[in-house]
């Protein structure tokens, strides 16, 4: 038995005509009354701006600070040890920042949503709101759609009006959570500092930051840790107030201010993106063909089954 062939497939088609052009005519008068009578009028508003990320840091050069004048025996050279203790503070110390992702999920997240609903009395829960991010040049493209054009215009237009503000903010609270991790290590390093003072009068006599050598061997160097600890715990208290006097001048600027913001493109009005009805009916056409083809080769194979 021979396999159909494209003569076939064709013989098929021709003699399933009537069957293929009522699927069509089905499938166009379906598309063309759906689009005529239930087809929702939608409007789209774009903005397209980049942002700087806000990443703040120390400017200390922690290998050019002297932060304790003197050198006691026995231990490293007090340069070298201030310059790893002012290191090790400030790694621990977490400096506001916010990246160009972070940003983006603010713009679609319900918190800010809801706070532009209060001040700008707009509601933004009738539309949808779609936020994406091209890392590579942190440009941030926000996509408002919804069936009210002049809504649609507001939300996108409150959007990103309202963002800088609020970005400032969410700094600003980043600034008093390092300030509050600040003087949590500040209070702790001077509590430890006056605990090493009060046993090191106890315990040693120290002459010019040297151990007193008429002690024994085990307690000279028992005491000379104790000793390391003490010269520590001061240049951390040193570090610390050369960190602080840089914070202080960074926390006194405007936090809007380290908010970078570019606008590239934000539409004043938003644009009908409803489905043209031809389209629509085209592509309901392409279907209808599509459909009315496989039944009449389907019917056509059954056929030629049931002969055989």
């Amino acid at each position: 038995m021979k396999s159909s062939g494209t003569i076939d497939y064709l013989d098929a088609i021709f003699k399933g005509k009537w069957i293929i052009a009522v699927c069509l005519i089905v499938s166009l008068l379906a598309s063309y009354i759906f689009s005529s009578r239930n087809q929702v009028k939608i409007f789209e508003a774009k903005s397209i701006f980049t942002v700087s990320p806000v990443e703040i840091e120390s400017g200390i050069q922690k290998s050019q600070v002297e932060v304790y004048n003197v050198d006691p025996k026995g231990l490293d050279s007090t340069n070298r040890l201030g310059n790893k203790m002012l290191g090790v503070l400030l790694n621990q110390i977490n400096y506001p920042k916010l990246s160009s992702n972070d940003m983006a999920q603010i713009l679609n997240s319900d918190e800010y949503k809801n706070r532009v609903n209060k001040t700008s009395s707009i509601k933004i829960t009738g539309a949808n709101v779609n936020v994406s991010l091209d890392g590579n040049t942190n440009t941030i493209t926000l996509t408002v759609n919804g069936s009210d054009r002049e809504q649609v215009s507001k939300i996108n237009k409150a959007l990103v009006e309202n963002l800088s503000d609020y970005l400032g903010e969410k700094i600003t609270e980043q600034f008093k959570k390092t300030e509050t991790q600040l003087q949590s290590i500040s209070k702790k390093e001077m509590e430890n500092v006056i605990s090493l003072e009060k046993q090191m009068k106890s315990v040693i006599k120290i002459e010019n930051g040297v151990v007193n050598p008429s002690l024994s061997g085990n307690v000279q160097v028992e005491n000379l840790d104790l000793l390391n600890s003490y010269i520590l715990s001061k240049q951390a208290l040193d570090s610390l107030a050369l960190i602080r006097k840089e914070w202080d001048g960074l926390k006194n600027k405007n936090p809007k201010e380290y908010i970078c913001m570019n606008i590239l493109n934000k539409d004043e009005t938003a644009r009908d993106i409803t489905p043209n009805k031809k389209t629509t009916m085209a592509v309901a056409g392409v279907l209808g063909l599509m459909a009315g083809v496989t039944i009449a080769l389907v019917m056509d194979l059954r056929r030629k089954r049931v002969i055989r």
